[in-house]
C-alpha cells in the first residue's frame, strides 16, 4: 500500500514538473492576424410594415498588433461592403415587396454573406466573400468575391504586386497564359481542350484584381454561365500553379509587402 501511495505521489510530482516546462503557444505572438467572425442580422420593411428583406452577414474582423493601420483599412473594406448592400436593400424594399406579391412568395427575400479564410501569412491575407440572395440562399451557389490584402498597408493587392520585374508591362498576358494552360487541363469535365472561342471568353472575363493565393499559386474564379453560354451553373475556380508563371511571378508565399 505504501509503495502504491509513493508511486502516485511521484507521478503527480513528475506531471507538475512537466507542466512547468511547457509553453502555452496560444499566448505567444505568432505575428499573424487574428481573424474573428462577426455576425449581424438586419430586417427591411415595406411601406406596410411587412419584412420583405433580411440581411444575414458573417464578416471577418481582424486584430493585428503589428499592423494596426493595415488592419483598420481591411476592416473598413468589409464594413463598406456591408454598408453598400444594406443601402441597396433599404432603397429597394418597394420593388422587393412588389416582386413577392406578383409571384406569390411569402418572403422575406434573404441576402446572406459568408466568408472563407483562404490563406494567410505575416504579410498578406486572402479571403473569399460569398454573397447569395433568394428565398433560400442556401440552395444556390453564392457569388464569390476573391480578395487578397496586404497586412502591412491594408491595400487590396493586384497580381502586379507579385511580379519579379515591377516594370513588366505584359504582366496580364503572362498570367493569362498560366490561366489558359490550367483551364486546358481542368475546365472541361471531359478533359476536352479549350476552343479558341472559349479562350477568348476567358480572356474577356479575366480580372487581375479578383484572385486569392496560397503557397501553391494563384486562384481566379469565372462565371460558368458566362463561359459555357448558359449550359453550366456555378463558378469555375482556376488554380494556376506558381511554377507555371515562375518566370514572371514570385511564389505568393514569398511575398513580403
Amino acid at each position: 500500500m505504501k509503495k502504491l501511495i509513493s508511486f502516485a505521489l511521484a507521478a503527480v510530482i513528475l506531471l507538475a514538473l512537466c507542466s512547468c516546462g511547457k509553453i502555452d503557444k496560444s499566448d505567444e505572438e505568432d505575428g499573424l492576424s487574428k481573424v474573428t467572425g462577426t455576425h449581424s442580422r438586419e430586417e427591411f420593411r415595406d411601406s406596410k410594415g411587412r419584412v420583405v428583406s433580411v440581411l444575414e452577414a458573417d464578416l471577418p474582423e481582424l486584430d493585428v498588433t503589428q499592423s494596426k493601420g493595415g488592419v483598420a483599412a481591411i476592416n473598413t473594406y468589409f464594413e463598406q461592403y456591408k454598408a453598400e448592400i444594406t443601402n441597396d436593400m433599404e432603397k429597394n424594399t418597394g420593388n422587393v415587396s412588389e416582386y413577392l406579391d406578383r409571384f406569390g412568395f411569402e418572403g422575406p427575400r434573404t441576402t446572406k454573406i459568408t466568408y472563407e479564410i483562404y490563406y494567410e501569412t505575416e504579410y498578406l491575407l486572402s479571403i473569399i466573400l460569398y454573397t447569395g440572395t433568394g428565398s433560400d440562399p442556401e440552395t444556390g451557389e453564392p457569388d464569390p468575391q476573391l480578395l487578397t490584402f496586404s497586412l502591412i498597408t491594408g491595400s487590396r493587392l493586384s497580381i502586379k504586386e507579385f511580379l519579379i520585374d515591377k516594370a513588366d508591362e505584359n504582366y496580364r498576358e503572362e498570367m493569362l497564359e498560366g490561366v489558359l494552360k490550367t483551364a486546358d487541363r481542368t475546365y472541361s469535365p471531359n478533359n476536352v481542350l479549350l476552343t479558341d472561342e472559349k479562350k477568348d471568353l476567358i480572356r474577356e472575363a479575366f480580372l487581375e484584381d479578383d484572385f486569392v493565393v496560397d503557397e501553391n499559386g494563384f486562384t481566379f474564379a469565372f462565371s460558368l454561365p458566362y463561359l459555357s453560354e448558359g449550359s453550366r451553373e456555378g463558378y469555375y475556380y482556376c488554380d494556376v500553379p506558381a511554377e507555371d508563371v515562375a518566370e514572371h511571378y514570385i511564389n505568393p508565399a514569398e511575398y513580403k509587402g
